[in-house]
């Protein structure tokens, strides 16, 4: 596709940025590529930009989307549960840190007005990245315990302060392992609780957070009949959720009555207050749940925005996650319909993101859509974060060499006839018990950490390659020259075996003797 045309503001700033990544060995010139996605410039808090590419525009439409499942919310609290304090880690610019292979970097071509770009590592937009991230983490997490990872948020715990530690220094020594940094500034340990997942966690269990509700229990009280109007069409949205819901807002019902004088009274105030804590409460308010279908509600009026986001229930019941609103400034309240109808969505600040993932847009009239429509009507100060933007680029590094060769269906179907992989393979799937093989001795000692992924079996994030390619993969491993050091971490990014590393430098010292031997 063409470059797109960039603000000549916006110019100077741009190419500085396409500078530092070139820099930095992020992106690399290229004459020409099959391959070119268009890109939006985001302007940050800072003044700089962030270059995003318009993948859902070119890749995203050809690729076979990674569905590998982030973890599910149930289990997740289910295993921190017990715990006394709360460590949080944030992973900076995670994606960032998986280094593409040679074959692969042709697709993340970029074309701007300076020529074509190509990413040397994976970028947020590209619709399998997500998927590509948490599964690479979930290895590398493999077999630790009290540590909990979506994405670029971590969560350490235990059931007192010196097994938290414990566990802590474990992650810690894990991530220093694959050459994983963090976002010291943003990272918070032994706090009493911390926000995760959307959920406030303390050792007493999961609670809302307020944030998710603030835009309903800050909402003022209706000043005439079309707010009221707008604040019934919000409870009868929710009406299967509150049986009672009819009785409770009877009195503001009397407001709306032919030739009803308008009368705020003490009867409508808790009638009015009733109604906002029943829609915040456990009765309609759900958990997000990474499995569930996500709805997000926009809607503009010419005095505020409205957001709810949900869940689409499996019997097609839609129940609230959080809540969002704010008023229009006087600039804002200018803007056509349609303008404000796209400030309630801000696609521009969260375009990066939201390129990565696969959604249908979806009109309403406002008789179906009285949920975010009540919450434009009724003016409030702002629910979002003053200056919060999108931290999503931010740098770090996770170094991955080139791949190696072997193929998969090759390890898989030799792992099969392996006559000791074949035996781990079994004990993996079934559980281990207390064993005495001296074969199965290296695999007992880490059996927590074994697992197994398209019929192969991983140490952590390691394959382990069955007996028949191990010289193979030794030779290819050597293929490059590169020496015992660089030998190891290239297997120690990729490939495992019993006494691994033994043999590199038993291979390294043999063809050290033949290159210096007379010819």
């Amino acid at each position: 596709m063409k470059a797109r045309p960039i603000p000549y503001a916006l110019r100077p700033k741009v190419e500085q940025e396409l500078d530092r990544l070139e820099e930095e060995g992020i992106i690399t010139k290229v004459p020409t590529s099959e391959w070119a996605t268009p890109i939006v410039p985001v302007v940050k808090k800072s003044g700089g930009v962030r270059i995003c590419g318009d993948f859902k525009v070119t890749i995203n439409q050809q690729l076979q989307v990674d569905q590998y499942p982030l973890p599910r919310i149930d289990d997740i609290f289910a295993s921190l549960s017990g715990g006394e304090k709360y460590s949080k880690i944030d992973l900076r610019q995670a994606y960032l840190q998986l280094e593409m292979k040679e074959e692969s970097k042709k697709y993340l071509t970029i074309n701007t007005h300076r020529g074509l770009y190509q990413y040397n590592r994976m970028l947020f937009g590209v619709a399998s990245a997500p998927a590509i991230w948490q599964r690479t983490i979930d290895q590398i997490l493999q077999g630790l315990t009290g540590v909990q990872c979506i994405l670029d948020d971590m969560v350490i715990t235990g059931k007192n302060d010196r097994e938290h530690l414990v566990n802590l220094e474990k992650v810690m020594k894990r991530l220093e392992m694959y050459n994983l940094s963090v976002n010291k500034e943003k990272c918070k340990f032994f706090k009493d609780e911390i926000e995760f997942c959307g959920h406030k966690i303390d050792k007493h269990g999961l609670h809302k957070t307020e944030d998710k509700i603030k835009a309903i229990l800050d909402t003022p009280e209706p000043q005439n009949v079309t707010q009221v109007r707008s604040i019934l069409g919000l409870m009868n949205y929710y009406h299967k959720f509150l049986p009672n819901i009819s009785s409770v807002v009877r009195p503001l019902h009397r407001l709306l009555e032919k030739d009803a004088k308008w009368d705020w009274n003490e009867e409508c105030k808790v009638s009015f207050k009733r109604a906002k804590d029943l829609v915040t409460s456990e009765q309609v308010l759900c958990h997000y749940d990474p499995e569930l279908p996500i709805r997000l509600a926009c809607d503009a009026s010419p005095f505020g925005l409205g957001v709810v986001l949900s869940h689409k229930m499996q019997d097609g019941t839609e129940r609230p996650i959080a809540f969002a609103s704010r008023s229009l400034n006087k600039a804002e309240r200018n803007y056509s319909q349609i303008d404000k109808e796209a400030l309630a969505a801000r696609l521009q600040r969260y375009a990066l993101f939201l390129s990565g993932y696969t959604y249908d847009i979806e009109y309403k009239n406002t008789n179906k859509h009285t949920n975010a429509d009540a919450l434009s009507r009724i003016p409030q100060e702002s629910t979002e974060a003053d200056g919060e933007e999108f931290d999503a680029v931010d740098v770090f590094m996770l170094k991955q060499l080139e791949h190696l060769s072997l193929t998969n269906n090759n390890i898989r179907r030799e792992t099969a006839r392996d006559k000791i992989l074949s035996r781990v393979y079994e004990l993996v799937q079934k559980g281990w018990t207390v064993n005495d093989d001296i074969d199965l001795k290296p695999y007992f000692n880490r059996k927590n950490e074994l697992s197994i992924s398209q019929g192969c079996l991983q140490w952590g994030i390691r394959t382990i390659v069955p007996t028949k390619f191990r010289q193979q993969t030794l030779e290819l491993l050597h293929s490059a020259h590169p020496g015992v050091v660089k030998m190891k971490l290239l297997a120690r990014s990729y490939v495992w075996w019993p006494r691994i590393d033994s043999e590199i430098e038993s291979l390294a010292k043999k063809l050290f003797r033949m290159s210096k031997a007379p010819s």
